[in-house]
């Protein structure tokens, strides 16, 4: 199959519906808000987020099989819901910046909804703001040394580093984020691009890496961080001879 401009989208959509569908039947936030903060019992909390995968995924596949402006606006409004439960249920580490950390999740549908409307600088626009909201954040995540990270880096080196010399990687690499989200935003360079693809495909792989199939959904989830960017690249490949899109491409 010729991996065209709208099949990326569709392949990237259907990983990520797939992913938030297992993460909510395993048990997600939506449960959690409902049982600490609203007074459902277990069972009703459980309940309401199975009914509610269910139906996120039944929207899910109309909007990868029939993508329509109801569909890709409904399905981008739930993944912002999903991620504000996340920010109101708390319990993780920098659980209050999921909705930024989630961006690339949330704007997706959106800039397929562009995307087929033609309104390419729209398309374009929803991709880099997605892309450089959550490198940022993840940025700033590992500036701030998160956990979580800090046990990715030294299960990815398989304990052959220390936690300080993992600490002192994240630096690295937060800088790194937030300047590659800069020049995702600011200045489109090309290789800042080819560096989101890579690099949101080693962070998404971690996961899997980390704790085996497992842990699947949650590279899943991530599949938008690195697919936005060869988006982007599909989309400067193809229509590069288009002045609106070399404009959108060279200017904020």
């Amino acid at each position: 199959m010729k991996l065209t401009i709208p099949a990326i989208f569709k392949i990237s959509l259907s990983f990520l519906i797939l992913g938030i569908f297992l993460q909510l039947l395993k048990g997600a936030a939506i449960s959690s808000l409902l049982l600490m903060h609203v007074g459902f019992s277990d069972i009703q909390s459980l309940y309401v987020e199975k009914v509610f995968a269910i139906s996120f995924l039944v929207l899910g596949i109309f909007s990868v099989w029939r993508p329509s402006q109801l569909n890709l606006f409904s399905l981008s409004l739930l993944i912002l819901f999903i991620s504000l439960t996340s920010f109101f249920a708390g319990g993780k580490h920098f659980s209050e910046l999921s909705v930024f950390a989630h961006f690339t999740r949330i704007v997706l549908p959106l800039a397929y909804l562009y995307y087929l409307r033609k309104q390419l600088a729209i398309c374009v626009w929803l991709l880099r703001l997605g892309i450089a909201f959550t490198f940022a954040t993840h940025g700033w995540e590992a500036l701030q040394a998160n956990p979580v990270f800090i046990d990715y880096l030294i299960g990815f080196f398989q304990l052959r580093i220390q936690e300080h010399t993992a600490s002192y990687m994240l630096i690295m690499v937060g800088i790194v984020d937030i300047v590659v989200a800069f020049c995702i935003w600011k200045v489109s360079n090309l290789w800042a691009i080819y560096w989101v693809v890579f690099w949101g495909f080693l962070t998404a792989s971690l996961r899997v890496y980390d704790a085996g199939l497992e842990n699947f959904s949650e590279f899943l989830v991530r599949t938008p961080n690195f697919c936005a960017g060869l988006l982007l690249l599909a989309i400067v490949r193809v229509f590069f001879n288009k002045s609106e899109v070399k404009r959108n491409l060279k200017t904020s």
